[in-house]
């Protein structure tokens, strides 16, 4: 996987509905993400190569009630790329969040169709309309 297809995958502007929040923070050039730690490795991942960019990255933050619920950084996107290479056919989704999981299995030429079941209407109005299909 190229460093190119960490950045950039999701464009959604900050907003707000009632408990969750969308943020957008950005890392300096040359900023060092790892897309491996402790956390992939106690689930059983593969390493995947640290990367950098030679300009500023601008990433993304699902939060409710102050707690952060996911990101879009690499180490994130790693894991999602990891699990979701097997899928094909008909998927089923358990959560929207930053909708990297549907923006992956829309690009997948073996996914046929896929369900995204999201329990917060408040996720859905935040997330839905940006992503990229």
């Amino acid at each position: 996987m190229s460093v190119r297809s960490y950045y950039p995958v999701l464009s959604i502007p900050e907003g707000k509905s009632r408990r969750f929040a969308i943020h957008q923070f950005l890392h300096e050039p040359d900023h060092v993400f790892h897309t491996s730690n402790a956390r992939t490795a106690f689930n059983g991942q593969r390493p995947g190569p640290d990367v950098t960019y030679p300009y500023a990255t601008i990433w993304h933050r699902l939060t409710e009630g102050g707690g952060t619920w996911m990101t879009d950084l690499p180490i994130e996107q790693h894991q999602h790329y990891m699990e979701l290479r097997p899928m094909y056919g008909h998927v089923l989704v358990g959560g929207l969040g930053l909708g990297l999981a549907a923006t992956i299995l829309a690009r997948k030429r073996n996914v046929r169709s896929f369900i995204v079941v999201e329990k917060s209407k408040d996720v859905i109005n935040l997330v839905w309309k940006h992503l990229p299909y």
